[in-house]
């Protein structure tokens, strides 16, 4: 797949600093018509703040790509397709709040048409591949939230990204069954730094 030039780790980076959980199922997940977003108006933001609200745009965008091509693919059960376009739209949610605060800065988010992902070989081709991959995102998506939550030093920001890395979690939780993959294991879930969560993103840019 194609390369975009307006994605790079420096473009992620650029203005700051070169820097499961709870849960069987998506039952335990509020539907999204009904909960309120955070407050984005959150004004300018200093460097490495806006360097991660940048990456977790992209992180979302790539987990949108990928719940567009598994609901596309055919492979879930009827359950698993339920669940997977809660997800969608959750993440929907995620990327519009976040590039509203972006956008709040003076920035300009990132958009569907400035990243084209890659995916591994066969990823869409099996329920269990696709199941696995997800496992893979959620969790590295998890592990990146939490990272910005400890980090960023706008409290309202931190926050709201703490909101969506327990909302990512539910996600893992939700398929962790399907995948066969634990509901949760560790008492304090890894954290990434924004260079460690962005070289995890690298993996998925062509």
């Amino acid at each position: 797949m194609r390369a975009v030039a307006a994605f790079t780790r420096a473009a992620a980076l650029r203005g700051g600093a070169a820097l499961l959980l709870t849960g069987a199922g998506l039952t335990a997940l509020a539907p999204t018509a009904e909960a309120t977003p955070p407050d984005s108006t959150l004004g300018a933001l200093p460097a490495g703040d806006l360097a991660y609200v940048r990456l977790l745009i992209a992180l979302e965008l790539l987990t949108i790509d990928f719940y567009g091509h598994a609901l596309a693919s055919g492979q879930l059960s009827a359950v698993e397709t339920r669940h997977a376009r809660l997800v969608h739209s959750n993440e929907r949610d995620h990327y519009a709040f976040l590039a509203r605060v972006l956008a709040a800065s003076g920035g300009v988010p990132l958009t569907s048409a400035d990243i084209d992902f890659s995916y591994p070989h066969g990823a869409f081709e099996s329920a269990s591949s696709l199941l696995d991959l997800a496992i893979t995102l959620e969790t590295l998506s998890l592990s990146a939230d939490l990272g910005a939550a400890g980090s960023v030093v706008t409290p309202a920001l931190s926050g709201a990204v703490a909101q969506i890395a327990a909302n990512e979690a539910q996600h893992r939780a939700a398929f962790a069954p399907a995948a066969k993959a634990t509901l949760f294991q560790d008492a304090f879930p890894e954290s990434f730094t924004i260079e460690e969560a962005s070289n995890a993103l690298d993996a998925y840019t062509s």
